[in-house]
């Protein structure tokens, strides 16, 4: 069988596909049952079964088994990181404190060394000042394929002078 995904591989690798000569002509591609595996963080072999488009077709054997490669997950800090101001402007005798952050992200070692610091973005919103009192959580903006475990520090503040 093939996938488009080579971190997945089947046992046995083919399957036979019998019935009526018109209709095992017209079959390009065989499916499994589709299913949502969660949590995996280790390669795991799981049983499959195909899907059958007509009673008139049989397949042999009827379930497969899958090899599903799971990447270790690595990590990566990134510290002193500037933080900017959005939504307004701080006065003159206001500050950000303080006014860098470290980052530590997670992903596939091929995401992680991906990531580079030009794509990170980290402001805290002038306007929280007001809502959220004198800590503001910071907003991240980082590539979509790795994930932040840790913000340090966790909270900003604006102290004025």
């Amino acid at each position: 069988m093939n996938t488009n995904d080579e971190k997945i591989r089947f046992d046995p690798p083919q399957v036979v596909i019998g019935g009526p000569e018109n209709l095992v002509r017209t079959v390009e591609n065989v499916y499994t049952v589709t299913e949502t595996l969660k949590g995996l963080n280790q390669t795991t072999t799981h049983t499959v079964t195909i899907e059958r488009e007509s009673n008139l077709v049989s397949y042999t054997p009827i379930t497969l088994s899958a090899s599903i490669v799971v990447e270790p997950l690595r990590q990566a800090t990134f510290e002193d990181i500037v933080v900017t101001v959005k939504s307004g402007k701080l006065r003159s005798n206001e500050r950000l404190i303080p006014e860098t952050i470290n980052i530590t992200f997670t992903g596939t070692e091929e995401q992680i060394e991906a990531l580079k610091r030009e794509k990170i973005q980290v402001f805290v919103d002038y306007v929280d000042v007001r809502t959220q009192g004198r800590q503001i959580r910071p907003i991240v903006i980082h590539p979509p394929n790795v994930n932040v475990v840790s913000l340090n520090p966790e909270y900003f503040t604006i102290q004025e002078d």
